[in-house]
């Protein structure tokens, strides 16, 4: 209880993986929902160059993230009735990552509150979207 995500540790992890299983390095997405969301924007806020693409769903975030999160490619979802996170701030970050000219996709359930991740996980949209990416 209170505690939250912690880039380094998961960039050990990360760094575990790579070195220990077949990665293609130049393909590596990232997504997260909920609290998870909230992870990986300051995962990729502090190891931007890692990720081809992330996709973070009903994750809430700042948007004065938005300058060091503008290199990585980010589709956003996020319910409309959700009220555990507010989307009013995925909203503002969205809108400010534009502004950066990042590429950047928002897609809003309008009859959704917070589990939006069952549907946006059946997208094949998401997946094909992901893989146009690499770096």
């Amino acid at each position: 209880m209170g505690e939250s995500w912690e880039p380094q540790k998961l960039y050990d992890f990360f760094n575990y993986i790579v070195n220990n299983y077949r990665v293609d390095k130049s393909r590596v997405y990232i997504t997260g929902f909920s609290m998870g969301g909230f992870g990986l924007l300051k995962f990729v806020r502090d190891y931007p160059g890692l990720f081809a693409a992330a996709a973070p769903v009903c994750s809430g975030g700042s948007k004065y993230f938005a300058e060091e999160l503008c290199s990585v490619p980010m589709w956003f979802f996020h319910g409309e009735k959700d009220q555990v996170i507010e989307i009013a701030k995925t909203k503002e970050l969205v809108e400010e990552l534009k502004n950066y000219g990042a590429d950047v996709q928002f897609t809003i359930y309008p009859d959704l509150a917070h589990d939006v991740w069952t549907p946006t996980y059946k997208k094949p949209e998401l997946y094909e979207w992901f893989f146009k990416y690499s770096i």
